[in-house]
């Protein structure tokens, strides 16, 4: 195998453990101080969108995101469509979910999160050797020299 398809996939199993573990950080509530769960109250002040919009949008961002994972793993060839929709779900929570309250271990861990994610989306869109990969399973075979 290809030494960038090795990282490709080296970086998306990454980013798929990363975000797991901020999942179970954030619901868990394991990573808050004592006496923080005072914070938590002021979550989602200032939204735009109801609760129930709120969680829609964050239910169908975190989907998308993991089948998009997922899918970059195994190159399947409608990933592509897929994160361009989490990611426009991922600005449309951003603009309308209001506060966010994070403690520093998960705000860590999601900019390390994004940035794997955001460098393996450019590789699914951007290098030639992944983007073999994703043409010979649609079908479409085409050799970049």
């Amino acid at each position: 195998m290809n030494k960038k398809l090795e990282i490709y996939r080296a970086l998306i199993f990454v980013a798929f453990v990363l975000q797991a573990i901020i999942e179970v950080l954030y619901f868990s509530g394991a990573a808050l101080p004592d006496g923080a769960m005072e914070l938590k109250k002021w979550q989602s002040f200032g939204a735009i969108a109801s609760y129930e919009t709120a969680v829609l949008f964050y239910f169908s961002w975190i989907v998308t995101y993991f089948i998009g994972l997922i899918g970059m793993f195994f190159y399947w060839w409608p990933t592509k469509m897929i994160i361009i929709i989490n990611m426009c779900l991922m600005v449309a929570m951003s603009a309308t979910n209001g506060i966010f309250i994070v403690t520093p271990i998960e705000s860590t861990l999601m900019a390390i999160s994004s940035i794997i994610y955001l460098f393996s989306v450019g590789m699914t869109f951007f290098s030639p050797p992944v983007l073999v990969m994703f043409r010979k399973n649609h079908g479409v075979i085409i050799e970049f020299t």
